[in-house]
C-alpha cells in the first residue's frame, strides 16, 4: 500500500493525496471481498406475511459481496400476488452506483463528487452484468455468509445421535480458496437432555456420510438458540462434542445450535 508521509510546518495537501487516501481504502476493501468470494455480508434477512390474497415479504438492510465489492443493500419490500409464505421465489441483487453532491467547480462546470455503491431488489433475473441470487426463506435462523461461487459446491454430513438424524453440517466451497470451505452446522432445539455417549471422546454426537470420518473442526464461541450460551463445538474425525469455559460438556440441555465459520476441513477454524 502506498502511504503519505505527514510533517509539522505547514504540508500543503493535494487532491492528489486525497484521491491516494480514498484510493487505499477502496484497493483494501476490494482485496478482503475478493478473498470472501460473492455471498451476504451481514443482514439481508428475509421475512413476510400474508396480505390478501398473497405475500408482502421484505428484505432487511445489510450488505453484500458482488464481483469482489462491497454493496449496501437498502430495506425492501416486494409484494407476491397469488404466492404463499413457504413459495416466496428467488430475487436478485443488482449492483449500481448512486453519484450524489453535484458541485460547480472553477472553471464552471459541474460534476458529481461523492458516490455510493448500492444492489438493488429486482425480481427478474438481469440478461446481462453481475448479479446475485437470492431465495426468500421465512426462517427464525440467522442467514450465514456463505461465499457463492460459479460451481455452487457443497458437501452435506447429516448429524446423528445414535440413528436419528437431529441436524446438519454444510462445507461450502470458496473460490479461489480450495483448501478452505465456508462451514454451516445447525442442530435442532428438541429441549431433550442428552448426555455424552463416550467419557473418553465426550462424543455428543456424529458426523454421516461419505468422508465424514476424516473431518475435523473446531468452531468457537457457539451460541445456543434459547438461553444464548456459548459452547465450542469440537469434531474430530467425525465424532463431535462440546466445550464449554474450557472444560468437556457431559450433558446438553438441547436447546440447539447454530454455528457459521471459515475452516480448513480437515484440521480446525481460523
Amino acid at each position: 500500500m502506498n502511504n503519505l508521509h505527514f510533517s509539522e510546518g505547514g504540508q500543503p495537501i493535494s487532491l492528489d493525496d486525497l484521491k491516494q487516501l480514498n484510493d487505499n481504502i477502496n484497493e483494501g476493501l476490494a482485496l478482503l471481498a475478493k478473498l470472501c468470494g460473492d455471498g451476504i455480508l451481514d443482514g439481508c434477512q428475509s421475512g413476510g406475511q400474508i396480505n390478501g390474497n398473497g405475500t408482502l415479504a421484505g428484505i432487511t438492510e445489510g450488505h453484500v459481496v458482488i464481483g469482489g465489492v462491497i454493496y449496501e443493500v437498502d430495506r425492501t419490500e416486494l409484494y407476491f400476488e397469488g404466492i404463499g409464505l413457504p413459495d416466496l421465489p428467488e430475487v436478485y441483487l443488482v449492483p449500481t452506483t448512486e453519484e450524489s453532491r453535484t458541485m460547480e467547480f472553477a472553471d464552471g462546470s459541474t460534476h458529481p463528487t461523492r458516490s455510493k455503491k448500492k444492489a438493488v431488489v429486482v425480481r427478474e433475473r438481469p440478461v446481462n452484468g453481475e448479479y446475485l441470487a437470492y431465495k426468500m426463506v421465512v426462517s427464525n435462523k440467522p442467514v450465514p455468509f456463505i461465499p457463492r461461487n460459479g460451481s455452487g459446491r457443497v458437501e452435506v454430513y447429516p448429524i446423528i445421535r445414535g440413528e436419528e438424524e437431529i441436524g446438519y453440517l454444510k462445507l461450502h466451497y470458496i473460490q479461489g480458496l480450495e483448501h478452505l470451505r465456508a462451514c454451516e452446522l445447525h442442530v435442532g432445539a428438541d429441549n431433550k437432555v442428552i448426555r455424552e455417549i463416550n467419557s473418553s471422546t465426550h462424543e455428543m454426537y456424529r458426523l454421516k456420510g461419505q468422508y465424514s470420518s476424516s473431518r475435523s473442526i473446531t468452531l468457537t464461541n457457539v451460541v445456543d438458540q434459547i438461553q444464548l450460551d456459548r459452547y465450542d463445538i469440537i469434531i474430530v474425525n467425525g465424532s463431535i462434542s462440546l466445550r464449554k469455559g474450557g472444560a468437556p460438556v457431559t450433558e446438553f440441555d438441547g436447546k440447539g445450535l447454530n454455528a457459521f465459520g471459515i475452516t480448513n476441513p480437515y484440521y480446525s477454524t481460523l
